[in-house]
């Protein structure tokens, strides 16, 4: 493969991109990404709630639940979920 396919997209384009809910709320930016075996994308982590780094913890949100728009190479993500609801899901605790 010699560039990304023109229906891909690159982790590191997704890693850091802003999450906004569908009422324009911030939610905050992709902190990883949840692959599954067959190398599918199933959720995308945020980290939620806090102010100023302090008090945050991480969210996972399945990729269903996300809608892209914009360009692969700058992607605009935005959940149907609200803030309220993010902050009183469970925390997503990485395993390896």
């Amino acid at each position: 493969m010699d560039s990304t396919p023109a229906n891909g997209m690159r982790a590191s384009n997704l890693i850091g991109t802003e999450v906004k809910t569908s009422k324009d709320e911030d939610v905050g930016s992709v902190s990883d990404l949840i692959i599954n075996d067959n190398g599918q994308l199933m959720a995308i982590v945020v980290s939620v709630g806090g102010f100023l780094g302090m008090g945050e913890r991480d969210v996972a949100i399945g990729w269903d639940d996300v809608t892209q728009s914009g360009v692969a190479d700058e992607p605009h993500l935005r959940i149907k979920a609200t803030l309220d609801s993010l902050r009183a899901a469970p925390e997503f605790e990485a395993r390896n």
